[in-house]
């Protein structure tokens, strides 16, 4: 016998705004590289496939054929 317990999926906006002067300062200064954290950058019209591969951060560009 399976048991199932209750699932709750929150989603929604978050505000960055109070932390977002400090992050660019960071990113702005070079002791934040936030591209290290990629895992895959793919143009738009590989973007279907490319969402359905687990990774943790897909990057999108407009460039096509990346």
């Amino acid at each position: 016998m399976t048991r199932s317990a209750p699932l709750a999926f929150h989603t929604g906006w978050v505000n960055t705004r109070p932390l977002m002067e400090k992050a660019l300062a960071l990113i702005s200064e070079g002791p934040f590289n936030p591209r290290v954290i990629e895992t895959a950058v793919v143009s738009f019209d590989q973007a279907v496939e490319a969402l359905r591969e687990p990774f943790t951060k897909l990057v999108l560009t407009a460039e096509p054929g990346r």
